[in-house]
């Protein structure tokens, strides 16, 4: 493996990750040529991300999770060790750079080769629970995630009640539908600018009257942009709302905990969202849908796209919505 020197190695960041894409060459550069012990980070030709080291000693095993991959191999070129960690799955990112720019700070505190080893290590120890944790959400369940909470407690906030959301909100608990409002049932369903379909999850899903779906464009990024939240973010604000309202803030913290997040995760601090915008459908008899009643007998769990391009004229106005028989005190 050949190293080549960064071009401002001090104080490094994961941004020089974004830096080497734009050049869409694959290679392996030195992270700071003062550190106590080599670091490297690269690109392979797929485009997974590298981190490692280089050392004079033969490196202990570093299992972590089937998202990272951990080689060893010792050079020719001069006999010593290297220790790399592959990303395999795009979906952990977020917390694959945050691990690198903290072993990089800790190797920093160190004063040798040894002692940055040890430091590396420790790290990777640290931070192995983040790759493993089976209730991490997926970028896109968070997008999903997002689009749920934002649709539900800020768009409807303008046409609802505000004390119907949290009861109305069943998504946590695999609802059909995943709000179930008194008069209508909505589905929301997350896009991009450029997406073109959204998925439907099951033959039950669109199956039933008074039935909407939302389609709300989220935009993401690693890092704060103008107008972005995080999920964390989202949440405080939901709770803040609920602060005075005891009881319906017992029904939130309920739904929430159903999902089983881990909030303290790093993934969820450093992705940022925007709802650029929402639009709703209603599903009639016309819709083109999928439903129970069309399946023959023993056929069930399935899932199909409907092309966005193809339900324009289902596109109802927020007002639309038929919210004139809604009860206050329900």
């Amino acid at each position: 493996m050949s190293l080549v020197a960064a071009p401002s190695p001090i104080g490094w960041t994961s941004a020089a990750w974004d830096r080497q894409r734009l050049t869409f060459q694959a290679g392996a550069w030195e992270v700071d040529p003062l550190s106590p012990l080599r670091l490297f980070y690269g690109l392979e030709s797929s485009g997974h991300l590298t981190f490692g080291y280089v050392a004079e000693e033969k490196p202990q095993t570093l299992p972590l999770s089937s998202v990272i991959r951990v080689d060893r191999r010792q050079r020719d070129i001069d006999g010593k060790w290297t220790v790399v960690l592959t990303l395999l799955s795009p979906e952990s990112e977020v917390v694959f750079r945050r691990l690198a720019e903290h072993i990089y700070s800790r190797v920093t505190d160190t004063t040798s080769e040894s002692e940055g080893v040890i430091a590396f290590v420790e790290s990777v120890a640290e931070w192995k629970r983040l790759f493993s944790s089976p209730h991490r959400l997926s970028l896109s369940q968070l997008r999903g995630l997002f689009a749920e909470l934002w649709v539900g407690f800020t768009t409807c906030r303008d046409l609802l009640d505000d004390d119907l959301i949290p009861g109305a909100w069943n998504g946590p608990f695999m609802s059909d539908q995943d709000y179930q409002f008194p008069t209508f049932y909505l589905e929301v369903k997350s896009s991009h600018r450029t997406s073109r379909a959204i998925q439907i999850s099951s033959e039950y899903q669109l199956d039933g009257n008074n039935i909407y779906v939302a389609v709300a464009t989220v935009q993401d990024e690693v890092g704060p942009f103008e107008g972005s939240l995080t999920l964390v973010e989202i949440i405080s604000m939901i709770r803040r709302r609920y602060a005075t309202r005891p009881q319906l803030a017992e029904i939130f913290e309920d739904a929430l905990m159903e999902l089983e997040l881990d909030l303290s995760d790093p993934f969820y601090e450093d992705v940022h969202m925007i709802c650029e915008r929402v639009r709703f459908y209603e599903v009639n008899e016309k819709f083109p849908r999928i439903i129970p009643s069309m399946l023959r007998p023993g056929i069930g769990g399935v899932t199909y796209k409907i092309q966005l391009a193809e339900i324009n004229d289902f596109e109802r106005s927020m007002d639309r919505l038929p919210t004139d028989n809604i009860d206050e005190e329900d």
